[in-house]
């Protein structure tokens, strides 16, 4: 399919300060590291003469009359070539983010939606569009849209809620049609390994799937906020023309929990979308228990076998081989599949060894550096994307050291450049945390001096505590 026209009216350098390199870098991440995601890095001020980009934030279902405005490091409110936050209300449906994208009068847009905001934002988007194998029917309207943004969308067709549980859809009056991906305008379509908005399992009976799956959602809450998105993907995503057989444009794109791209697919010809998936920072079942002390132990203990469980409820034959539940063609529909998970439990018995390997290994550590059973539950903490995203304090405040905040993750702003000695909220707090374990266990370790009686002389232990 040809690439779509684009209305020229527009400056591409304003473009180009939405998200393009240079204009995007990297911020805060839901990771470990707390590490950078992409934020706008220049300010470039629109001319009078210049429209204002019209920001259209559809809500979703848990908001219904609020959205958020940050995806990815960007506060989309902040730099002047953007307009005021519409929002569309939940129950005003698709017609309405239609409406809300018709209504633009011919200035730039921007549409970013979540969760079940984005699969009626992907429905509203087909209505606009008309026929997609031509656009001839298409709402002039369209031209306009600069960039699309489907975060966990319940729509997605391979792993969306709605699209894997179509027949549960007519429940709550909403549709389990798939959001195209040849709409001919910029989208870029974001899912979590195993979020059951955007990754959902295929087989409802397997409660280690569903359950993993309803934790995903639970600590993925609010992770497009601080989820890594690569500059140049961001700018692939761009970028309205289809996929041919001789030109590949858009691709799958398989990221870490740091934003680094582990995979790169090819889609299929006609495709005008980015998809990404992003692997899960660990199992999600097992999480709550890496939030208590030595609750690791247990966790590295049963995550083989709950992992191949788990993964099971993506037997479908349509994940990547490994990684099931992260489908190898998201534009492909994953619908259910009751009962199917009984074909994939072959490897779950040769996972229980490995197991019990992995909770001795990690018990030495832990009971040798008494440190880690405060530290490690910090630090998992502060991976949630609902900490991370929590605004800096000012350098000014009491709790500041010379390296940054003590609690202020090192996120950058726009129009502005990441200080090096800034940290990050869970490796501040934690290394706080450590040295005062450090100086307990080192003293309990250590031979202490006499302090009663006619007792002078002075221990000769050598054991110290180490982080």
């Amino acid at each position: 399919m040809p690439a779509k026209h684009r209305k020229s009216s527009r400056p591409s350098a304003v473009l180009a300060a939405v998200v393009a390199p240079g204009g995007l870098a990297a911020a805060a991440v839901v990771a470990t590291s707390l590490s950078t995601a992409v934020v706008t890095g220049t300010t470039t001020v629109a001319a009078p003469s210049v429209d204002l980009l019209a920001l259209i934030t559809p809500a979703n279902s848990t908001s219904q009359f609020f959205a958020g405005t940050t995806y990815y490091g960007t506060d989309w409110t902040n730099p002047p070539t953007y307009g005021p936050q519409q929002v569309v209300p939940f129950l005003s449906g698709p017609q309405g983010i239609a409406n809300a994208i018709s209504d633009a009068n011919g200035e730039p847009i921007a549409v970013l939606a979540s969760g079940w905001g984005a699969g009626q934002t992907g429905t509203a988007l087909g209505i606009l569009a008309g026929d997609p194998s031509t656009h001839a029917d298409d709402d002039p309207a369209l031209n306009d849209v600069e960039l699309v943004i489907l975060d966990n969308n319940t729509n997605r067709a391979g792993g969306g809620f709605w699209t894997t549980y179509g027949l549960f859809a007519p429940l709550l009056l909403t549709s389990a049609e798939p959001t195209a991906s040849n709409l001919g305008v910029p989208v870029l379509d974001v899912a979590y390994e195993y979020n059951i908005n955007s990754d959902a399992p295929v087989d409802p009976l397997n409660p280690f799937s569903l359950g993993n799956s309803l934790a995903a959602y639970v600590f993925d809450y609010g992770a497009e906020q601080t989820a890594v998105i690569p500059d140049n993907v961001m700018t692939e995503a761009q970028n309205p023309a289809a996929n041919t057989a001789a030109n590949t444009v858009h691709y799958h794109y398989v990221l870490d929990a740091q934003g680094h791209v582990v995979r790169k697919d090819p889609l299929p010809v006609g495709t005008t979308t980015t998809y990404v998936t992003i692997e899960s920072d660990g199992l999600p079942l097992t999480r709550p228990l890496r939030l208590v002390p030595g609750g690791d132990i247990l966790a590295d203990a049963l995550d083989p076998t709950l992992t191949k469980l788990v993964n099971a409820g993506y037997n479908d034959g349509l994940g990547i081989p490994g990684h099931e539940a992260i489908p190898l063609d998201p534009t492909q529909p994953r619908p259910m599949q009751p009962g199917s998970s009984i074909g994939a439990l072959g490897d779950v018995p040769g996972s229980v060894p490995d197991g019990v390997d992995a909770g001795v290994t990690t018990a030495g550590q832990d009971l040798s550096n008494p440190t880690n059973l405060v530290t490690k539950p910090l630090g998992e903490a502060g991976k949630l994307p609902f900490v991370s995203s929590l605004p800096s304090l000012t350098n000014t405040s009491t709790l500041s050291t010379t390296g940054g905040n003590l609690f202020s993750p090192n996120v950058k702003k726009p129009g502005t450049t990441a200080s090096t000695g800034g940290t990050n909220l869970a490796k501040n707090f934690t290394d706080k945390i450590k040295d005062a374990v450090n100086n307990v266990t080192g003293g309990l370790n250590t031979g202490s001096t006499g302090s009663t009686g006619a007792g002078t002389g002075t221990g000769t232990g050598t054991g110290t505590g180490t982080g």
